[in-house]
């Protein structure tokens, strides 16, 4: 019969291959294998994170408050009391100016006007503790170098790149010379120290990093903080920065309102030039030929025409600025009109009781905005109510002026209205040339609009351009700067993530190293034959395990995870035939030795006599026998005896050493037991003995370690090979395999011995006995049942 034969399932595909495919759970347990690696990395990368943080150099924070304005806002309280703000249109003005204050522009003009193109070449030693202020040109090429010396008396002398004095001063003086000033510290120490000057981008890439700015949420205010090693000089820099966005924001204000005033103006100068070519036009009709050949009442006519409707067209415009002047007061207040619009369009001989009740208001309306806005106070304070109820009183005023002025530039139109109809019915008796000097008259007309309208537009340009100013106010400078967190939470989470990461890649590559057989599925897909049992671990109690000893798991506590996992065993090898039989007898091997082969052959061996079958266990290792010890029986005479002829069948077996169970055990060690065990009697041996028991289970050596099982193999139905979960190496178990099977050996199948709980894929076997087990008192009296007792309970067990 072949291997193929006692084979239950192929012996390829995913089964034999590995099992199904990779869990989550698999790599976790690949990780708690090595758990104590992951600890150790994990310990380390901490201890490496305290010690860079306690060597981590000490940095100060110095804060500013900022606050954003609208950068119109001055400038549009003095033109016109509504309308859309700037800061309206734009998607975020403060997110802009947070961007813009970590700009390297920004950087750049901070960098100028803070000095910091100069610093000490001496490490540790700071700007600050030399000099309070500094400058030195942009021209200064990168690399100069100067030296600054302090001596006893305190004086100082400004050295060159040459070495020649470019300045002396007196204790507490200013050093000035060619593109540098200095102005030394006090306190500066004693000697001479070297200054560099680095580059533009070697400054700006150390400080630019270090500016910080957030909004606070529902205000107009930002906080900015700046951090760097020296505490002095920390709330200075601070300052220079918040200054200098405060001057580019005015000096962006100012080009922008500059920029509409030129626009506005050259709109302005076409449309000047396209209303004198318009007057012209005008002027060149009236002198021509056909103008001047019209009788004296009909010129007259054309001129009270053109008369009569530019008065028309004036009170007309008149009572519009009059009525849109009410309807917004009345509607919003003085707050919600364009006072110097009206006062630019309103006519010349106007009642001056407007003009200047609307001056007043404008005035008025100014005062209140620069005490909300500049002097942060609320509509409620006194001061402010004081000019509301003035402003309300001029608003009675105005409007009582405007009404009256209305009244008479009404009676004005109607009888300017009815002379002008009856002159136009007069002309209707010369229609061409009052067609052809009316659409010169209403280009001219059009020509005029757009001039006042560009005029009114330019005056609002120029106001703006001249009230232009800072829209960032520096509410809260920064006084001193504090010493900065040192981030020892950042360090700790690093360093426990970091050592995570290691020690988890160092147990995946430790495991990747690791060659042993380790789990059912390695050992079917490596060696080709099926796991018959996969014996858990076990711990013995303490003092009843002895070296050289083998464990007695069966007979000693039947309720044990591992004894269940031998009856198991028993009953897969139950169904497995051999030529049509059931397999009688059974060779117990392992590819090394310490695999549990003696063992699996005792407890094996008791479980099938637990059973009520005749069992003879025979100790064939002549080399390292440990089945006499393991039952506290004699050696001799044993098997050897048995071998050589000096004793009896009878004279070597124990009989029911355990009910059902017959032992043979080794006998003394002979000088040769591989051609001993191995020879045509121990064949002849086996057969005699086999008729006399229902199974018969050899313990015989390792097989790599030396002959003696390669040599008994063929003497059996087949031969169960152990192996031990992550202790028996692969390339051993492979060998093992290769070898019996050149042999002709049948390998009945595999027992995977010793497998720990961390080993993910016999662990639900575990858990599910541990869930169903004998409770915890049945257990106990199994354990402190006598010798007597237990063999009295085992020999009523019988299968029928």
């Amino acid at each position: 019969m072949t291997n193929d034969e006692l084979r239950p399932y192929p012996t390829t595909g995913p089964t034999a291959q590995g099992g199904l495919a990779p869990h989550l759970m698999d790599y976790w347990y690949v990780v708690s294998r090595h758990l104590g690696l992951v600890i150790t990395a994990l310990v380390v990368t901490l201890a490496l994170s305290v010690y860079a943080l306690t060597r981590k150099a000490t940095y100060y924070q110095a804060d500013v408050t900022l606050q954003i304005s609208d950068p119109m806002e001055q400038s549009r309280s003095l033109t016109s009391g509504s309308g859309f703000s700037n800061s309206d249109i734009f998607v975020d003005p403060i997110q802009s100016e947070i961007e813009l204050l970590s700009s390297s522009a920004l950087a750049r003009t901070v960098v100028d006007q803070a000095g910091l193109r100069l610093r000490p070449e001496a490490a540790g030693l700071f700007r600050s503790d030399l000099w309070t202020g500094g400058w030195i040109a942009p021209t200064v090429p990168p690399g100069t170098r100067y030296e600054l010396v302090r001596e006893e008396d305190g004086s100082v002398e400004l050295l060159g790149p040459d070495g020649i004095s470019l300045d002396r001063a007196a204790a507490g003086g200013t050093l000035d010379a060619a593109g540098i000033q200095i102005t030394p510290a006090v306190g500066a120490p004693v000697g001479r120290h070297g200054l560099r000057v680095p580059s533009y981008g070697e400054v700006i890439g150390e400080i630019q990093p270090n500016i910080w700015a957030e909004s606070r949420e529902g205000t107009n205010l930002i906080d900015v903080r700046f951090t760097m090693l020296d505490s002095v000089l920390a709330p200075s820099i601070a300052n220079v920065w918040a200054a200098a966005l405060r001057d580019l924001g005015a000096e962006r204000v100012r080009e922008h309102a500059s920029r509409d005033v030129g626009f506005i103006q050259e709109q302005l100068d076409s449309a000047r030039a396209q209303l004198t070519r318009s007057l012209n036009a005008i002027r060149s009709f009236k002198e021509s030929e056909a103008f001047t050949s019209l009788s004296f009442e009909e010129q007259d006519l054309v001129n009270e025409g053109h008369r009569l409707a530019d008065e028309v067209e004036r009170y007309e415009w008149h009572l519009s600025v009059f009525r849109a002047l009410i309807g917004g007061m009345e509607q919003s207040g003085a707050e919600g009109v364009d006072l110097v619009r009206f006062l630019a369009e309103l006519p010349a001989d106007a009642n001056p009781e407007i003009r200047m009740g609307a001056t007043r208001i404008q005035e008025k309306t100014n005062e209140l905005d620069r005490v909300l806005t500049l002097d942060l106070k609320t509509r409620a304070h006194p001061a402010a109510q004081a000019l509301i109820n003035q402003i309300g009183l001029l608003e009675v005023e105005l409007l009582a002026a405007v009404r009256a002025s209305i009244g008479v530039t009404e009676q004005r139109l109607i009888q300017a209205s009815s002379d002008l109809a009856d002159i136009r019915a007069r002309q209707r008796a010369f229609p061409a040339l009052a067609n052809e000097l009316q659409t010169l008259e209403l280009e001219r007309e059009l020509d005029q609009d757009a001039y006042q309208y560009l005029l009114s537009q330019l005056y609002q340009a120029r106001i703006m351009e001249a009230a232009a100013g800072p829209y960032v106010h520096i509410v809260d400078p920064a006084e001193t700067s504090y010493e900065a967190p040192r981030g020892g939470r950042g360090y700790l989470i690093l360093g426990t993530a970091l050592g995570l990461f290691l020690g988890i890649c160092a147990s995946f590559f430790v495991e990747y190293l690791d060659r042993t057989v380790r789990t059912r599925a390695e050992a079917e897909g490596l060696l080709g034959h099926p796991v018959l049992g996969t014996v858990p671990e076990w711990r013995e109690p303490e003092g009843q395990r002895e070296v050289g000893k083998v464990p007695r798991l069966v007979v000693r506590d039947p309720f044990e995870r591992a004894g269940e996992a031998f009856r198991g065993l028993r009953l897969n090898l139950s169904f497995l035939h051999v030529d049509g039989r059931p397999v009688k007898s059974i060779l117990v091997t392992s590819p090394g030795p310490v695999e549990g082969k003696s063992t699996t052959s005792l407890n094996l061996a008791a479980t099938f006599a637990q059973y009520g079958e005749r069992v003879l266990l025979i100790d064939a290792d002549l080399r390292r026998p440990v089945v006499h010890s393991a039952l506290d029986l004699a050696r001799d005479p044993g098997l050897t005896h048995l071998l050589i002829g000096s004793a009896e069948a009878d004279d070597v077996i124990h009989r029911d050493v355990i009910p059902n169970l017959d032992v043979i055990p080794a006998g003394p060690i002979p000088p040769n037991p591989a051609e001993l065990v191995g020879s045509m009697v121990m064949s002849e041996t086996l057969g005699e003995l086999e008729r006399g028991y229902d199974r018969v289970i050899v313990d015989s050596p390792p097989v790599l370690a030396v002959t003696d099982a390669a040599g008994t193999a063929g003497f059996v139905d087949g031969v169960l090979l152990v192996l031990r979960s992550g202790h028996t190496e692969q390339r051993a178990a492979e060998r093992t395999a290769e070898h019996l099977g050149r042999l002709g050996v049948r390998i009945l199948g595999l027992v995977l011995n010793d497998i720990q709980r961390r080993v993910q894929e016999e662990n639900y076997y575990l858990r599910y006995h541990a869930r169903y087990g004998v409770d915890s008192a049945a257990q106990e009296s199994v354990k402190t049942a006598t010798a007597d007792q237990l063999r009295g309970a085992l020999a009523k067990v019988r299968l029928r």
